[in-house]
């Protein structure tokens, strides 16, 4: 036991060095750039403000325009950002300040904090709420406490359901309320409904050596797959059989329905796997790893076996990718009985897919020469259709990926030595994200991150992860206008509608 201790302690030292490195490196790349991140402005404005050789001056010359301050989402403040509004409003309290009428106000849920990660402390609400009054009090000025408990958003059968939750007392300290949490909503439309779905563990595997078994299991799908094929099936019925969204008299259509999960994580992308599997419209993922994304790998392996026929991986590959669509067992056919290259098996063969295939990778092969990276792609993708066959796998979300794969491919051109070779050698060497903006609906069912949906509404929302287990830093999530909650937990899913009526 001493022994591994000694070596988690030794790791433990040894990824602690590696992460100082990096703020180093990273601290003095910002230095050489003389650029700021967002956490140092925040720091930094505080240091500012609490120096006493220039911070008076500062805050006198703010002061003189400073009137009223607002701070939104006060729970997910964290103590830096704290740091700087006790600087701002601290001549707010002081005797024989400025002769005019200013405030402070701030609003916050503790229940609706999800910027731990960034943080956030939404202790720091409250507590700062009991040191602004008590120096109100002593500055002689008003303060008041007002508990905002009225919903203009959400339907009442939801809000009873966030309030029995919360009827447990350590679930209210949790999230730093001390009276008996009671909402009231302003929408005239009745309903509002929360159903809880059993869960959906994780297959056991069982291994006997010694009995093996003779028949393939029944069921091996995962817990995550198993929700997001049911959360699809789901709204598929909604929409074939026209169920009624009750309040809006019309019937359920896919842009009324928002997933939420709380990472990207296999659910995630399992979810919008089974929403194309079902046939529902999706834009797809709201941030997309571009030379990460499976299209952009197609394309990049499209541009690997043009250059070397002989790698009859990329090739194999590359054939079953939605440009050439060959099933298994043609590809199998076509692979297991070749004498030699599969780029040559492949000029021989009678599968007429594969026989389409040979014809389009010899006509683009001759172009290579003449074709730079982006003229390449772009005419793959839009002149020869490329583009559509790709939708009919992965949808509309390959668009965004597209659209950046080409911008790419268009500042490469712009280097010394533009090829494609090099193009491909500096797509792999990078880590393209993007962010795609999924506020507006009319696309189809959104699949957000909670964090990314902040604000956002929608008839029904699906909180597909709802059930993992919070660490010690996270607090809890109050219900949304309506809320259509399925979870996916390992080893376990548990999954919870929330909505307005769908009858």
């Amino acid at each position: 036991l001493d022994v591994a201790r000694a070596a988690l302690v030794e790791r433990s030292e040894a990824l602690l060095d590696v992460l100082d490195a990096i703020s180093a490196r990273y601290e003095a790349e910002k230095r050489a750039r003389s650029l700021l991140d967002f956490d140092d402005l925040v720091t930094r404005m505080g240091r500012l403000l609490r120096d006493d050789s220039q911070g008076l001056w500062v805050r006198y010359k703010i002061d003189g325009g400073l009137t009223h301050i607002l701070v939104d989402e006060s729970q997910d403040t964290n103590p830096e950002q704290w740091e700087v509004i006790d600087a701002l409003v601290e001549d707010f309290f002081e005797p024989g300040g400025i002769e005019r009428h200013r405030t402070l106000f701030a609003v916050g849920d503790g229940k609706q904090s999800i910027y731990s990660f960034q943080g956030a402390e939404p202790a720091l609400f409250h507590e700062s709420g009991v040191k602004y009054e008590w120096k109100a009090m002593g500055a002689k000025r008003p303060f008041e406490k007002v508990r905002l408990r009225t919903s203009f958003r959400t339907l009442l059968g939801v809000l009873e359901a966030v309030d029995i939750v919360f009827l447990n007392e350590e679930r209210r300290e949790a999230v730093l309320e001390e009276l008996a949490i009671v909402h009231e909503t302003a929408r005239r439309d009745p309903g509002g409904t929360v159903t809880i779905w059993p869960p959906a563990r994780d297959p056991e595997e069982e291994v006997d050596p010694d009995n093996w078994p003779l028949e393939a299991a029944q069921d091996q799908r995962s817990g995550a797959r198993r929700v997001a094929e049911r959360i699809a099936g789901e709204v598929a019925t909604w929409i074939s059989e026209r169920r009624p969204l009750a309040a809006r008299g019309r019937a359920v259509r896919p842009d009324d329905v928002l997933i939420l999960v709380q990472s990207r994580s296999a659910l995630f992308h399992e979810v919008i796997r089974a929403l194309h599997r079902f046939g529902l419209q999706t834009p797809g993922a709201d941030r997309l790893a571009v030379t990460g994304h499976i299209a952009a790998l197609d394309l990049l392996a499209l541009g690997d076996v043009l250059l070397n026929t002989a790698d009859d991986l990329q090739l194999a590959a590359l054939l079953r990718s939605p440009l050439f669509g060959l099933s298994e067992d043609e590809l199998y056919e076509l692979a297991g009985s070749r004498d030699g290259r599969l780029w040559q098996a492949l000029k021989t063969s009678t599968i007429p897919r594969a026989k389409a295939a040979n014809d389009r990778l010899r006509a683009w092969r001759s172009r290579l020469d003449f074709d730079r990276p982006y003229g390449f792609f772009a005419q793959v993708l839009h002149a020869e259709g490329g583009l559509k066959l790709f939708h009919t796998r992965f949808g509309r979300e390959v668009d965004d990926v597209f659209a950046e794969f080409l911008e790419l491919a268009l500042a490469h051109e712009q280097t010394r030595q533009p090829s494609l070779q090099g193009f491909l050698a500096a797509m792999r060497s990078r880590d393209v994200m993007i962010k795609r903006e999924l506020n507006e609906r009319g696309g189809g069912v959104r699949v957000m991150t909670v964090h990314g949906a902040k604000g956002l509404e929608a008839p029904i929302v699906i909180l597909a992860d709802a059930a993992s287990k919070p660490d010690s830093r996270q607090t809890s999530l109050s219900g949304r206008r309506v809320c259509s909650i399925a979870s996916y937990q390992v080893p376990s899913s548990r999954a919870c509608l929330v909505s307005e009526p769908v009858t």
